[in-house]
């Protein structure tokens, strides 16, 4: 609140009623972030703490064929022991007694395996006269400017 006196604008508290600039917050505590994380990290260091968990009752029994694959077959010790000594080969395949099918009913001259292939005979080639003239229409190489030191 003001009062209705001329006064020259300044930072005192002349033209209030009050005698000191009131805080918001009166006795407000400063936090430091740093000094609670170190106090937090302490009070956890100070809880007890305990190994890995461990079943000491586990919810399911171990009853065959509750696991994902097939549980694997009992065997005796001497059974164990000659299937292990046995030599195992992978199964082949049993040889048919007839040809796979083949059609024969594409055309040859669209399906051939070289698709460049050409019936008619070439003329016969004169290298001689085609060096020549590779040779006259070469012109020599001429450098423009001298090599740089």
């Amino acid at each position: 609140m003001m009062t209705n006196c001329t006064k020259s604008k300044n930072a005192t508290q002349d033209g209030y009623f009050d005698t000191s600039y009131p805080r918001v917050f009166e006795g407000e505590a400063y936090m430091d972030p740093i000094r609670l994380r170190r106090l937090h990290r302490l009070e956890q260091n100070k809880k007890i703490r305990e190994g890995k968990f461990t079943f000491s009752n586990p919810p399911k029994k171990p009853y065959p064929n509750v696991t994902i694959g097939k549980t694997p077959p009992y065997f005796l010790d001497e059974e164990y022991e000659e299937l292990k000594n046995e030599k195992h080969s992978p199964k082949r395949p049993e040889p048919r007694p007839f040809e796979p099918y083949r059609a024969g009913l594409y055309q040859q001259e669209y399906f051939d395996p070289n698709p460049y292939r050409n019936d008619e005979e070439l003329p016969p080639q004169d290298d001689k006269e085609e060096k020549e003239e590779d040779e006259e229409k070469k012109p020599t190489f001429l450098p423009t400017n001298p090599a740089k030191k």
